[in-house]
């Protein structure tokens, strides 16, 4: 399911790339939050795996994931304007999703927790987990580089929707904010929706 977000964090990115509009822009940058709101979800999943005495450590590295793709992706946007144009940067957002999504693919072949064999006799629900380095890695590294891809137009787009669209300052701030009505919008849909598929983990996909 998260690979699933970063493909269409990808596509909606590139397609920013096409996007000559005002409807067009928004309706992306809505579609943008939704997806985007699985980062919530993925932090209450990396809590419903981790022991209880070790979560508030795992949420602090998850939530520290966050502000730094959040510090980050404006930083490398700010960077790569003074040579790239507008839309090479959303291009290069989306390339950034799809790189996502290739980690993801790869860190996910091998799902951390089987569902045979010895392990599948051993597991009872009332048992305690056990702590899953590996999937907890991959959290972060997802978080930190969906967040970095999301951020990274945020520094110019206020200059991208004036100049390129050729809009008012009140639907700048409209095209900036649908992101984060759509994420707003979401983040439940995409808790109750991890909740169904949080097992087995392989259906990350």
């Amino acid at each position: 399911m998260v690979l699933r977000a970063s493909l269409g964090l990808a596509i909606t990115q590139g397609l920013l790339f096409f996007c000559t509009e005002l409807w067009e822009v928004l309706a992306l940058r809505l579609l943008q939050g939704a997806l985007a709101g699985i980062i919530t979800a993925v932090l209450c999943f990396a809590n419903s795996i981790t022991p209880t005495e070790k979560r508030s450590a795992v949420i602090g590295k998850l939530t520290s994931a966050t502000a730094a793709g959040a510090i980050l992706g404006p930083v490398i946007g700010g960077v790569l304007i003074q040579w790239l144009s507008f839309s090479a940067l959303f291009a290069t957002a989306s390339m950034a999703c799809l790189l996502i999504a290739l980690v993801l693919a790869a860190g996910l072949k091998q799902p951390p927790l089987s569902a045979s064999g010895e392990q599948k006799k051993k597991h009872r629900p009332d048992s305690v987990p056990s702590l899953n380095t590996q999937l907890i890695g991959l959290g972060l590294l997802v978080i930190f580089l969906l967040q970095t891809a999301k951020a990274l137009p945020s520094s110019f787009f206020a200059l991208y929707a004036e100049s390129y669209l050729e809009i008012t300052p009140f639907m700048t701030g409209l095209l900036f904010s649908s992101a984060g009505i759509g994420m707003m919008l979401s983040a439940p849909l995409w808790g109750v929706t991890l909740i169904n598929y949080s097992r087995p983990v392989s259906r990350w996909y």
